[in-house]
């Protein structure tokens, strides 16, 4: 980066092609106007051009950058407004090269600059210029200010730095060998900022001085005595009457605007232009020269740059915030629904086009035009859209086991619903019989995917709770292995072994032959507990309930009958289903003495052929 040698051009070898000059631009605000520097260099460094834009025209920059082909528009920041450090360096460090010299720089401006000032703006580097004796390792932060706002030109071109970076520049140009001082000073009293910097050997000296909201006699006071002291501090006294009047000027050593001109071709040393275009000048000249190629210390940067992500990258960063997954969710939503109504819309269009076609081939039948093809369409169609309730009811009864009064299931409700599952509820006396009831259903054919959705014991484990779910398959189908009802076999029969007969003749003799449970029924009715008439509510048209059977002994329910024990084992389980008003000490009874009834009438049928 450093050079203490004249520029000179570089020549190419014939057939190979040129590499184009690099080409940077500086720009520096001087109260309303904006200065600006173009140069390019390859070899040697020459300037393209220096115009004053108004303040904060941005598009007027933009269309003089493009104009030229700028790579690199670097812009200079208050001097006060931004940290600049020459750092203390290991012996071992002044000994590598510029590039590994400003890595170990990048370490220690990460440590030695205040922790509030983000990557982005922070730098670090070996600032050099050619014919200047100048080697100078920098670190420069600059610290973000609410109360100072800019205006960015071209965020992919623009990069910062500090005024005191191309003042570092002018002073080392003073200098006529490496121990002479150089000074170089800049007051602006608009920005309210003065820097300094004094060069003499190997010690250097720059401030970076803030002055807002002084006037100008106090400002131009308080400026000529920093540069005073700055010159005392490092042997220039003689630069002292360099010092100049206004509200913005540059102060120089002697011999910095002659080499600048020398350095740059088309640079002039007069006083008013180094005034204006100085500072832009010494940037572009460091600039070109620059081993970062624009970064290092001309590398700061307004905001922190945007990464370029691809789109799938974009959509996911996008979804992890709130308002995308929200979007996302509407949009999900919204599909879902456009999708559901748009198939609900296919479908009724499906359905009014074959209820049409319906609708003509009955009137075409009235005529005696109907085919056989379309009966049978018709009938298809019934058969997809239509079941047998009955017949499926008939199937699920079919399919409990009903083996001995000890051993039954019993459906207290089944939902099924054309097109859906169906749900059976009841109880049984055994899981067992729950699991033959399942193993049956899913062998029928007519059902298929059946199974215990839910069981629990009750009554102190003697019966069981469950319920079981499964689909209908095909639900005009003959149902394999379910036992035959018809006829004389009946569950009253496969139970108890009571035939239609038995029945007939049970309820033709019963005026003739009451039974003694009724005569001792008649007789305790009166006796009969008040509470278990009270709890009842009347019905529509005045009726009560159903009064609560008295009490059975064991000997009462020994002298019963079979027709007389399977009465009351009805009534009462009946009862201790239906009825919600019992309380449970009385719905145990029932249940206890409907279970002595079954029992009774097992008993009282293996008695009959004896007697």
């Amino acid at each position: 980066m450093t050079s203490t040698q004249a520029p000179t051009r570089v020549s190419t070898r014939s057939g190979k092609r040129a590499r184009p000059p690099r080409r940077v631009a500086a720009l520096h605000a001087q109260g309303d106007a904006w200065r600006i520097v173009i140069g390019e260099g390859n070899g040697a460094t020459r300037l393209l051009a220096a115009e004053s834009l108004r303040a904060s025209d941005a598009s007027g920059v933009r269309e003089l950058l493009d104009r030229h082909g700028v790579d690199v528009l670097i812009r200079l920041a208050p001097a006060s407004d931004v940290i600049v450090r020459t750092p203390e360096l290991p012996p071992d460090a002044q000994m590598q090269d510029d590039r590994a010299l400003a890595e170990v720089l990048a370490l220690l401006a990460e440590t030695e600059l205040p922790a509030n000032v983000p990557a982005h703006r922070r730098g670090a580097g070996v600032l050099g210029a050619p014919g200047a004796h100048l080697h100078a390792p920098l670190i420069i932060g600059w610290p973000e200010r609410a109360e100072v706002e800019h205006v960015a030109i071209d965020a992919d071109r623009e990069r910062w730095t500090s005024e005191l970076v191309p003042l570092m520049v002018l002073a080392a140009l003073a200098k006529r060998d490496a121990n002479v001082p150089g000074v170089a000073a800049y007051a602006c009293a608009q920005a309210g900022s003065i820097g300094i910097v004094g060069l003499n050997g190997s010690r250097t000296a720059l401030r970076g001085i803030p002055e807002p909201g002084a006037d100008a006699t106090t400002f131009a006071t308080r400026a000529r005595g920093a540069f005073a002291e700055l010159c005392a501090r490092v042997g220039a006294q003689e630069a002292l009457d360099a010092w100049p009047s206004g509200s913005h000027r540059l102060a120089l050593g002697g011999g910095s605007a002659a080499a600048l001109s020398q350095l740059m071709p088309g640079a002039q040393s007069e006083a008013v232009w180094c005034d204006r275009y100085g500072l832009a000048a010494a940037t572009v000249l460091a600039g070109l020269h620059d081993a970062s190629g624009g970064g290092g210390l001309f590398g700061l940067r307004l905001a922190e740059p945007r990464v370029r992500r691809s789109r799938l990258e974009r959509t996911l960063a996008n979804l992890a915030t709130t308002r995308g997954a929200l979007t996302a969710i509407v949009i999900a939503v919204a599909l879902t629904l456009a999708l559901t109504l748009g198939a609900a819309w296919a479908r009724a269009v499906v359905l009014e086009r074959r209820a049409a076609a319906l609708e003509s081939a009955l009137e075409t039948g009235a005529s005696g035009d109907v085919t056989v093809e379309d009966q049978l369409a018709v009938y298809r169609e019934l058969d997809r859209s239509r079941w047998p309730m009955v017949k499926l009811l008939g199937d699920l009864v079919a399919a409990m086991p009903a083996d001995t009064p000890s051993s039954l299931m019993l459906a207290d409700s089944i939902e099924l619903q054309a097109g859906e599952s169906f749900v059976v509820r009841g109880t049984a006396d055994s899981l067992d019989l729950v699991n033959r009831f399942v193993a049956a259903l899913n062998g029928s054919g007519v059902f298929n995917n059946a199974d215990i959705r839910r069981y629990e014991a009750v009554g102190a484990g003697v019966r069981v709770e469950f319920e079981v779910e499964g689909a209908v398959s095909r639900p005009f189908g003959i149902a394999r292995d379910l036992p035959d009802f018809s006829g004389a076999h009946t569950v009253a029969n496969r139970i108890y072994g009571i035939s239609d007969d038995d029945a007939g003749a049970t309820a033709s003799d019963a005026p003739a032959q009451p039974s003694t449970v009724g005569e001792r029924k008649s007789e305790s009715h009166a006796a009969q507990a008040a509470p278990n008439f009270e709890g009842g509510d009347k019905r529509a048209g005045g009726r009560s309930q159903e009064d609560i059977p008295e009490a059975l002994t064991d000997e009462q329910i020994a002298a019963m009958s079979q027709q007389e024990a399977m009465a009351e084992y009805s009534k009462r389980r009946s009862l201790s289903r239906t009825r919600t008003d019992l309380t449970q000490e009385v719905k145990q009874r029932l249940l206890d003495e409907a279970e002595k009834c079954r029992a009774r009438a097992v008993e009282a049928k293996k008695e009959a052929p004896s007697s």
